[in-house]
């Protein structure tokens, strides 16, 4: 009995054995009887075209085949016992598809639906795997385009492993941005790191020498109670005290002279000056007339201070001295400097050895260059004008960057300086360093040089020898120009009636 009896939409049975249909029409007949009915169809299909006098259309003539030979899948639908059969996918394939040629008639009419144009008459069959190439390459395909359809979908696929490829390379060309920037920034850090280290380093250092300086600074009471002026000024002194320098010692020779004594004047506003004061200018000391280069080992430093304040007529704000070592000195420890002088010199007395022009002087030199007056057509005047350029020679070299960056040399400086300067009891390094300020200045291109005015440079007095005869009211009037800022001149001084 036939368990599908009255039910003709129930799928056939398949036996579990061997897969084959137990249907009441066997596969063959089923085959002849669906083959029979395709070619009677297509007959009457061809014999419609002729009676019409039209071309045939291949196209609609297999797409006629396909719908009238087309099995509906809804009367052959296996049970849910029948899927768990062996061999049950090759057996329904075989009731689903009886007609020769027609095994994939069912997925080929899938993607026909899609694209007519991809089912081949000549096979039958139409590539699914074809039919997805043809949604991604919109061509028609014949079985071998069935495969393009695959190689079409790897070429997508390998279109897309491409587009990946690309998107690497813009990431690793973002990473590979990121990492310039992230060196350049790591560059910026160690600059400044580099850069806060160094400045750090050298405001250390610029604490320990300010200390160092202020600690080993040698003070003597020099100032007097005179009231103060506009101006700010310093007395410049170089002693020609014998501590072995050339010239002897202080065995050789007693006592000691003053022999440089220069005025340096900062104004509120205007230009800075620096005035020499000749060592033989005759001055008034306790009602004794004497030359001012004895007046500090006769009366004291202090008294030396209140004659040049007489003079000028302005308070003195700081004093310096420095003895003849400390000039060779400072000038060894910054190594050379740079003097000038027009005329050749051979001054036994003073031991300076000279060709005419500018050298690179060492310290014993130097030494020379300022103390030699005898061999100066000027005389004392003259030595005045070389006692400035080489105080200002050793300030330009110490505030040069090779000196003042370095500081080694800058520390070798200072101690020099320390060993061979004495100050005054108010002085420290700021006003040491206000000094060196304005000294550039007045030595600069548009400071102010020269001397006092005087009337007589031959002025002889008795016990005394020759002296210098200075211009009071003269040298007020000046003095007081320089501190209010009013004088024009670059130059100043010299002989007046």
């Amino acid at each position: 009995m036939n368990n599908n009896k009255g039910n003709s939409n129930m799928p056939p049975s398949y036996s579990p054995s061997d897969g084959s249909a137990s249907s009441p029409v066997s596969q063959q007949q089923t085959r002849r009887t669906a083959g029979s009915r395709a070619r009677r169809n297509h007959q009457q299909n061809l014999q419609h075209h002729s009676q019409q006098n039209q071309p045939l259309d291949q196209t609609r003539v297999n797409q006629t085949r396909l719908n009238q030979t087309r099995v509906e899948p809804a009367s052959i639908l296996p049970t849910r016992e029948d899927m768990y059969q062996p061999n049950y996918n090759n057996a329904y394939r075989t009731a689903l598809n009886p007609t020769p040629g027609m095994e994939n008639y069912d997925n080929s009419y899938d993607n026909s639906t899609e694209n007519p144009q991809s089912y081949s008459p000549q096979s039958g069959r139409v590539g699914g795997n074809g039919g997805q190439g043809n949604r991604v390459n919109s061509a028609n395909f014949s079985d071998s385009s069935g495969n393009s359809g695959i190689s079409g979908g790897r070429f997508g696929n390998s279109g897309g492993n491409f587009g990946n490829s690309n998107s690497g390379l813009s990431s690793a060309g973002a990473n590979f941005a990121q990492g310039s920037s992230g060196k350049k920034r790591n560059v910026f850090k160690i600059v400044r790191r580099t850069l806060l280290f160094l400045i750090i380093a050298f405001l250390l250092f610029a604490i320990f020498l300010v200390f160092t300086i202020n600690k080993n600074l040698h003070h003597e009471k020099m100032l007097t109670g005179r009231s103060d002026d506009n101006a700010t000024t310093w007395l410049l002194l170089g002693s020609d005290a014998r501590d072995g320098t050339a010239g002897g010692t202080a065995d050789d020779i007693p006592g000691y002279r003053t022999d440089t004594i220069l005025m340096l004047t900062k104004p509120q506003s205007g230009k800075s000056s620096l005035i020499s004061i000749p060592r033989d200018s005759l001055v008034t000391v306790n009602g004794t007339y004497m030359k001012i280069n004895a007046v500090a080992m006769t009366a004291g430093w202090s008294a030396l201070t209140g004659a040049v304040e007489t003079i000028t007529g302005l308070k003195v704000d700081h004093v310096v001295l420095m003895g003849f070592a400390g000039v060779e000195n400072i000038v060894n420890a910054l190594g050379t400097v740079d003097l000038c002088y027009d005329y050749d010199v051979d001054d036994p007395d003073s031991q300076m050895h000279w060709k005419a022009g500018c050298h690179a002087s060492n310290g014993a030199e130097a030494l020379a260059f300022s103390r030699m007056r005898y061999a100066d057509p000027k005389g004392d005047f003259g030595r005045n004008d070389r006692q400035r350029q080489v105080i200002s020679a050793i300030s330009k070299k110490t505030a040069s960057p090779s000196v003042f960056l370095n500081p080694f040399k800058l520390k070798k400086v200072s101690d020099a300086g320390l060993n061979a300067l004495t100050v005054d009891e108010n002085a420290n390094v700021w006003s040491l360093y206000q000094m060196m300020k304005t000294f550039r200045s007045a030595t600069g291109d548009g400071g102010i040089t020269g001397s006092v005015y005087y009337t007589n440079p031959g002025y002889s007095v008795a016990s005394l020898g020759s002296c210098v005869l200075l211009n009071d009211q003269k040298n007020l009037d000046l003095f007081k120009q320089l501190a209010d800022g009013t004088y024009s001149s670059n130059t100043a001084g010299g002989l007046s009636s």
